[in-house]
């Protein structure tokens, strides 16, 4: 069991080829290394999401996140952005613009049914969801059997975070399980300790995911959203 725990739990290599949240078509271009909304060192701060280095076999470049929008940025980004990285697991570049063009936002922030409406709309092949797991252990399960999940991380009040879960392994130094997330265009770790209260108080409700049919069922080409 030990070893298992120590084993880093990545998604395996099927591919063809997280903004603040206030209160938050055709084929895309790939991710570009231009710059992410000014908020990433607060929020990569406040839960305390350590930048890493690509893991293998995943895709090298997540989707940058674009500025909020809104008059005072009540319309984060980031729903749109784990939207466009969780399609990006399954080998389809749709960018955060044409998810947000999509109706991948809410009047503020992006609530998680809106998820699940575009990829039921656009990607039915998919057969995502949206539901509230019990605990962290639902996202080890989801990785290994290669499905990767969009969750929103509540900061307290009326403030949250949407990242994509793809992997996750044990660290013995905190002695406590990491978490591999795409977020700002790069690849990052949330340790338990900080993801478990603050994915459990947002203010979409409780532990609230997106998730959908693992890689290996995702056999249908894919087709640009009308």
């Amino acid at each position: 069991m030990a070893s298992r725990r120590r084993a880093l739990l990545l998604l395996p290599l099927l591919l063809s080829s997280i903004v603040l949240v206030a209160g938050c078509a055709g084929a895309d271009a790939a991710p570009d290394d231009g710059d992410g909304d000014s908020g990433e060192a607060d929020i990569s701060a406040s839960l305390d999401i350590a930048r890493i280095a690509t893991p293998a076999g995943l895709p090298k470049k997540p989707w940058n996140q674009p500025d909020s929008r809104g008059w005072f940025g009540e319309k984060g980004m980031c729903g749109p952005t784990s939207a466009s990285n969780l399609l990006l697991m399954y080998g389809t570049l749709v960018s955060p613009q044409t998810a947000y063009e999509g109706g991948v936002h809410s009047a503020v922030g992006t609530l998680p049914n809106r998820q699940e409406i575009y990829f039921d709309r656009d990607f039915p092949a998919l057969a995502c969801d949206y539901d509230h797991a019990e605990s962290t252990a639902f996202l080890r399960e989801s990785v290994v059997a290669g499905r990767p999940v969009n969750i929103m991380i509540g900061m307290g009040g009326t403030s949250a975070h949407w990242v994509t879960v793809v992997g996750a392994r044990f660290d013995t130094r905190s002695n406590e399980w990491k978490y591999i997330v795409m977020t700002w265009g790069r690849y990052g770790e949330i340790g338990e300790a900080k993801l478990v209260p603050n994915w459990g108080s947002g203010y979409a409700g409780h532990n609230p995911y997106v998730r959908c049919a693992p890689k290996s069922r995702y056999t249908l080409p894919w087709a640009p959203p009308r």
